[in-house]
């Protein structure tokens, strides 16, 4: 399940583009307002495109247990598990800081 791995590298560097935007969007806000905005909409577009790469590996887990009729190996849904905890937290806080934008600091 290599894909896997592939597609959580992927939402991993997302996640760190997205961060980073937003942190840029906070620190611009005052100085320079346009650039602040592009910066929030590219954070935002970066979390959205999360979804269908965690929708893919949701499906293809789905699947594994619908074919094998068994879960997949524990030392792959471990590391899935802490991977996805991982994200969310990261989500969470980006989120947080792009309603602080939103709502003022």
């Amino acid at each position: 399940m290599k894909v896997i791995k592939d597609m959580s590298c992927d939402i991993e560097d997302i996640l760190g583009m997205a961060d980073k935007n937003i942190r840029l969007a906070v620190k611009y806000k005052e100085e320079d307002p346009e650039s602040s905005k592009v910066y929030y909409n590219k954070s935002v577009e970066e979390i959205n495109s999360i979804k269908p790469l965690h929708d893919r590996v949701v499906a293809i887990i789905k699947t594994y247990r619908a074919e094998k009729g068994e879960e997949p190996p524990a030392p792959m849904m471990a590391m899935y598990n802490y991977e996805h905890e991982k994200h969310l937290d990261k989500n969470a806080s980006i989120r947080k800081f792009q309603e602080l934008y939103m709502n003022g600091l």
